[in-house]
């Protein structure tokens, strides 16, 4: 069974090593910043994109285009897979999705084993989901799930072409974010090095 946290990428890497979500460098930069290696990240933990093909290059500057209009679009199909990839993959069945746009209030389940968490990876990939704009790696309540209580953050996409994690204190908080996240999914057992 998988740990109740779902990382959530744009699209699928042009140079992915396989199938999965974030089975490519941005991948490994992810695993980097949690203390895992990639493939210990993709064994412990659920994967999903918010678009499900590459869009291909963006016609200016680096890295790939980001359709936003076809990605709000395709957020409802990912809800459908991340409710059925939590049911197959840490059980308990997740008949509804009862989530909307002002949900961010209140305190988190920071503390809640049973809690399902979504770490949104980018600004984009929370944009298609419309969470408002938040602070870098701040654990915000977002909804529920059939009793299960959601969670949401945004951390900067783990793109080697994102400079924001030049920034060693970001890339440290992240980092101890990511950490402490994996480690309370856990039950409290940690599953990196300190």
């Amino acid at each position: 069974m998988k740990l109740p946290i779902i990382f959530i990428g744009e699209a699928p890497a042009r140079d992915a090593f396989g199938p999965e979500a974030f089975n490519a460098p941005s991948g490994v930069m992810l695993a980097q910043l949690c203390g895992l290696s990639l493939a210990d990240l993709l064994a412990r933990c659920m994967t999903i994109n918010v678009l499900g093909e590459n869009p291909g290059k963006s016609l200016i500057g680096e890295g790939d285009a980001w359709p936003a209009a076809l990605a709000r679009a395709e957020w409802p199909k990912r809800l459908a897979e991340i409710s059925s990839l939590v049911e197959r993959e840490v059980g308990r069945g997740v008949a509804t999705w009862p989530l909307s746009k002002s949900a961010l209030c209140g305190t988190p389940s920071t503390t809640h084993q049973e809690a399902l968490r979504l770490v949104f990876c980018g600004r984009r990939a929370s944009a298609a989901a419309r969470l408002p704009v938040v602070p870098w790696a701040v654990l915000s309540p977002w909804g529920a799930i059939a009793g299960r209580w959601v969670d949401a953050a945004v951390i900067p996409h783990p793109s080697g072409l994102n400079r924001a994690y030049n920034d060693r204190a970001l890339r440290e908080q992240v980092s101890g974010f990511l950490k402490n996240l994996l480690t309370i999914a856990a039950g409290g057992e940690k599953l990196t090095e300190p």
